[in-house]
Formats: C-alpha cells, sequence, structure tokens
C-alpha cells in the first residue's frame, strides 16, 4: 500500500504517454496500454521516489546529515520494496576550544607598512608598461622589447613546455636562465641564434637542474621602448582621480597597503583553522578525502609541466595535505553550526545579484562561501 502510492503516477503517466494505433490518446483498452507500458522502468522511477523519501524520514529522525548519494540496492520487490542503503554520514566532529585558539591566533596580527621603495618600485613598473613601442631595424640591446620563437631541447629531446612562439620580453628583464638574454643582443629581425647554457643546480625545474639546454631562437622582431616621463600628465592619464604624481603614488600605497593587510589576515585565517582542525576530534570520511584529492591533484596537474608521474604516487605525496584541508573544512562547518552562522535566504540572493549568479544553481556555492565568511569574522571578533 505505501509503494502504490508512488508506483501508481508513475503508472498513470508513463499510461498517458502510450500512443497505440487506431485508438485516440488516453481512449486505447487498458490491457494494450499495459501490454505496451515499460514496467521496468516505471519501477525503477517509483522505487526511486520512494527510496528519497523515506530515507529523508529517516534522516530527520536521526538528525543525520548524508555526505554523497546513498547507494541503494533493492533486495526484494515480491510485496512492496524492501532496500539497502548505504549511507555516508556527517561525522561527528567534537572542537576543542576554538573560542581561546581564535583568540591567541588574532592576538597575533600585526600592523603592516608600505615603504617608500616598494611605492617607487610599483610606480617604475607601471611606467615601463606605458612604453611606447617602435619597430626598428638595427641590433637589439638590453632595453629593447623582442618577439622571438623558441624551440629548447635536451641531449636532442624537446623540453616539456620549452618551445614558445612570439614570445615578448625586454633584454635584461626576461628573468629567463641566466644569460639568455645576452645571447640575444645583437641580433636583428628575421636572424636565429643558436647556443647552449647549462642550467645551474637550484633552477626552478627539477628535471633539468645541472643539464645542458640547447636552444633555436628566431628573432622575430625588435622594438625600441621610450618610457614617458613620470609628471602630473602621465598620472592623469592612469585615471579620472588622478591629477597630480602624489596622488597617483597616495593611491599606489592605500592599495599595497589594503593587499598586505588582506594577506596578513589571510595568513592568519589559515593558521587559525589549522589549529582549531588539529585539536579536533574526527572521524574524517574516506570520500570526503578522495574527492579531496580528486581536486588538489587536478589542480596541481594543471599548474605544472607534464612530468608523467604516475597519479597513485601523487596521491599517496598529497593525501596528507587532503586529509588537513577536509579536517579544516569540517571544523569550520560544525563551528558554523555551533554558532548558527547560517546566511539568511536573503543574504544569498543579495550575493547572487551583486556577482550575477544563478541563485538558483549556484545557492549551495554562494551559501558556503558566506557561511564561511561568517565563521571568519566570527573567530576574528574572540580578539576584539
Amino acid at each position: 500500500a505505501e509503494f502504490k502510492a508512488y508506483y501508481q503516477p508513475e503508472y498513470d503517466n508513463a499510461a498517458k504517454n502510450i500512443a497505440i494505433k487506431g485508438f485516440r490518446p488516453g481512449t486505447a483498452p487498458k490491457n494494450l496500454v499495459d501490454q505496451a507500458i515499460d514496467h521496468e522502468k516505471v519501477f525503477a522511477a517509483a522505487v526511486q521516489d520512494a527510496v528519497r523519501w523515506s530515507l529523508d524520514t529517516i534522516k530527520k529522525e536521526n538528525n543525520w546529515t548524508l555526505i554523497d548519494h546513498p547507494k541503494v540496492e533493492v533486495t526484494d520487490s515480491k510485496e512492496g520494496v524492501t532496500y539497502k542503503a548505504t549511507l555516508t554520514v556527517f561525522p561527528n566532529v567534537e572542537l576543542g576550544d576554538y573560542r581561546k585558539i581564535a583568540k591567541k591566533v588574532f592576538s597575533q596580527k600585526k600592523d603592516v607598512t608600505v615603504t617608500n621603495a616598494e611605492v617607487d618600485k610599483t610606480i617604475d613598473y607601471v611606467v615601463k608598461s606605458r612604453a611606447a613601442e617602435t619597430r626598428v631595424a638595427r641590433p637589439a640591446g638590453a632595453g629593447d622589447l623582442v618577439e622571438i620563437d623558441i624551440e629548447t631541447v635536451i641531449e636532442g629531446k624537446p623540453v616539456p613546455n620549452g618551445s614558445f612562439k612570439n614570445d615578448r620580453f625586454i633584454i635584461g628583464e626576461s628573468h629567463f636562465i641566466e644569460g639568455f638574454d645576452k645571447h640575444l643582443e645583437g641580433k636583428k629581425e628575421g636572424e636565429s641564434e643558436t647556443f647552449s647554457i647549462k642550467a645551474p643546480e637550484t633552477y626552478w625545474q627539477k628535471e633539468v637542474r645541472s643539464k645542458t639546454l640547447d636552444f633555436t631562437v628566431k628573432i622575430n622582431g625588435v622594438f625600441e621602448r621610450k618610457l614617458p616621463i613620470l609628471n602630473d600628465e602621465f598620472a592623469k592619464t592612469l585615471g579620472p582621480t588622478f591629477t597630480t604624481v602624489d596622488d597617483m603614488k597616495k593611491s599606489i600605497r592605500e592599495g599595497m597597503t589594503l593587499e598586505k593587510e588582506e594577506k596578513e589576515t589571510e595568513k592568519l585565517r589559515i593558521q587559525a583553522i589549522e589549529e582549531i582542525a588539529k585539536s579536533a576530534k574526527i572521524d574524517v570520511p574516506e570520500i570526503l578525502i578522495e574527492r579531496t584529492l580528486d581536486g588538489i591533484v587536478a589542480d596541481m596537474k594543471r599548474a605544472m609541466p607534464p612530468s608523467g608521474a604516475d597519479d597513485t604516487e601523487l596521491r599517496s605525496k598529497l593525501r596528507d595535505r587532503a586529509v588537513n584541508n577536509v579536517r579544516g573544512n569540517l571544523s569550520m562547518y560544525k563551528i558554523a553550526q555551533d554558532e548558527k552562522l547560517e546566511p539568511t535566504k536573503e543574504e544569498v540572493e543579495e550575493e547572487a545579484k551583486k556577482h550575477g549568479f544563478d541563485f538558483e544553481k549556484e545557492y549551495d556555492y554562494i551559501y558556503g562561501t558566506l557561511q564561511n565568511q561568517k565563521v571568519f569574522k566570527f573567530l576574528e571578533s574572540q580578539h576584539d
């Protein structure tokens, strides 16, 4: 009787869509309609509904939060439906004194300063980025912008991510392997140069340390750069709020100060959650570790050149990081529950509008982001 409440609507819906030759929709004899219906499909749909609602009841009765979709196996369907469900339940999280930990961590917050030298360095970068470029036929020299094709090989084999087309950089400021820029000085557009450089033992790419790299470089263009004069007229070109160089310097200093403050806050936030997670007792579900590992490995493979390393080995090396990430996330979720730091529907809607997100599709993501922000603000407030 219970299952019929789920089965009958699915059956009736399927019957409406049955077309039998010679009969108008809805007028065919029931026995013919019944023969034409895909009973297995109807049964599967009914089971899905019945399981979803019955599990929802069980979840509420036990005050469980489920992680991942339940694995369901129908064990008997002779009289109604009997099924077995394997559930991954949000683990019990026993936090330490997170208020005390947060107070201790955020009491270490330092006042940030931006030196005149840092401001000048940024201004120098801005001035150089606005340099006028003129293509020239003369040989390239230090300070010129060059456009080149690069081929890199080691022992006759191409270096992964070592080939570039129309790469652009300033001679003397490429920050490439030491000695590379010097080989391009004196070369004109259309010329090619082949040379070798031994990579230092401390080179960032482990695979090429202490090895000889053979380069073939073609000069596609040489550009003379003329730097603008740093004066009030130049400052006005950077934005409507600037009328003088001092305005520009003030804005740069404020922006750098804000950036440093945000980095200091972020550093302490990470430290606070790490220490709170260490003090917590958590039985971390394996499925959360594996999912987190999936994300970390994917990000690392996108960011680094192909190395041919086996994913199994990589996952083994990164497992501890994944476990710590999960422990941190579970700790934050528990704090949000204990302190009732839950975003309202209105807050989620406002955030979605502010960033142009689809409220329905991105609801969980926005909710989680706002909840984390509330947790961090709560932890920071313990020092006030």
